[in-house]
């Protein structure tokens, strides 16, 4: 499984918000998330461009248009 697009992200990022008490550091969400979604080690090191990963970016933008 790769990472998942960004909008499929809005439903774990949200609960991973709730069970963290409606607000988190970005890490915070980002383990959580992961934690609710399952990822293999291999899917969130993929990387995106340079240093970040597919998944932070994913996330990124699935926290932008939740806002």
């Amino acid at each position: 499984m790769a990472a998942p697009r960004y909008y499929e992200l809005f439903n774990p990022l949200l609960q991973a918000l709730r069970e963290l008490g409606g607000s988190a550091s970005i890490p915070e969400l980002e383990e959580s998330a992961n934690r609710i979604i399952g990822l293999s080690e291999e899917d969130i090191n993929e990387i995106h461009r340079g240093n970040r990963t597919k998944f932070s970016y994913n996330l990124a933008w699935a926290r932008t248009y939740l806002k």
